[in-house]
């Protein structure tokens, strides 16, 4: 039996904010930006493989913390459908009521 592996789906504002920080982080160093953006698919991997790994915050939408940038990948798990939405991927140094959770 193999196990289930969920498909991800990025609304547009987190695409919106991935792409900002990709940017920002190839002006100061490209090398940078690549490290980023491996840091970020390898938690996007995590999710598709377990995305009950990560804890839900107070809204009920789970939160992936990324081991060396300060982001969140924030996501709903849509388990009948087999699917994550990715609604957020969030500066931690922001304001934390500007998270986009829906």
């Amino acid at each position: 039996m193999t196990e289930r592996q969920f498909s991800i789906k990025l609304l547009q504002r987190a695409e919106l904010e991935l792409q900002e920080s990709v940017l920002w982080y190839k002006k100061i160093d490209f090398d940078l930006a690549i490290k980023f953006i491996v840091e970020l698919n390898n938690v996007f991997e995590y999710i598709k493989q377990n995305p009950l790994l990560f804890k839900k915050n107070k809204h009920k939408y789970h939160e992936a913390f990324l081991k060396t940038f300060p982001y969140i990948v924030i996501y709903k798990i849509y388990s009948k459908d087999n699917y994550v939405v990715i609604t957020s991927v969030f500066h931690t140094k922001r304001n934390p009521k500007s998270k986009n959770i829906s």
